[in-house]
């Protein structure tokens, strides 16, 4: 065999498409009571690089609390690629995570919810990168849409391996 290894690395397997009966319940969209009064409803798009809606993405939403703890959720888009998760207004971003079809991994990525908040990831990067990062306030609605790729495209974090 001359030293060469019977095994060889495979390629990666794609991301869903996900399938509405094997997803979670849909109360996992709400990350806080709907009578609690700091409640809005952030809700936007995902778009894949040619802007057009992804119908059937994954997402997860994580949001600190003040007590240092985090609040989970999980939802799937529409078949209009509409996601919409119901959180605190309190804090300054929610992390969300995206599986779709196509992706490899999933990627992360913050919706600001303050205007310039104070954190070292936001003043780090150029202007034109914190626009695609910022939800917009319409009412009790945050407006975070999720572009893919492509122009506009969201900035993605890389997490930490600790």
């Amino acid at each position: 065999m001359n030293g060469a290894s019977l095994y060889e690395p495979t390629p990666g397997q794609t991301i869903g498409p996900f399938f509405a009966m094997s997803l979670p319940n849909p109360e996992l969209t709400d990350l806080v009571a709907p009578d609690n009064p700091d409640a809005v409803t952030l809700t936007g798009l995902v778009l894949d690089g040619d802007g057009k809606p992804v119908p059937d993405a994954l997402l997860e939403a994580w949001q600190p609390t003040a007590s240092g703890g985090v609040r989970w959720g999980r939802c799937a888009t529409s078949i209009s690629g509409r996601y919409r998760f119901r959180i605190s207004s309190e804090g300054d971003w929610v992390t969300l995570a995206v599986f779709a079809r196509g992706l490899t991994d999933r990627l992360i990525t913050r919706a600001y919810l303050a205007s310039a908040p104070e954190d070292a990831m936001w003043t780090g990067l150029a202007p034109v990168h914190r626009d695609t990062l910022r939800a917009l306030a319409r009412g009790n609605d945050r407006i975070f849409d999720i572009r893919l790729q492509g122009p506009g495209e969201t900035v993605f974090l890389v997490p930490r391996q600790d």
